[in-house]
């Protein structure tokens, strides 16, 4: 049961960090075309 739980909070760990990343580089991206399109 222990090790279970141990498993699904590493899952649960990786699928945060994982998304927590994306939207990172998601934000990075938009920031990047903001700012191309104001310096125009």
């Amino acid at each position: 049961m222990k090790k279970l739980l141990a498993m699904l909070g590493v899952a649960n760990f990786s699928v945060v960090s994982v998304s927590s990343v994306i939207s990172c580089k998601n934000a990075w991206n938009n920031n990047q075309l903001s700012i191309e399109y104001w310096t125009r």
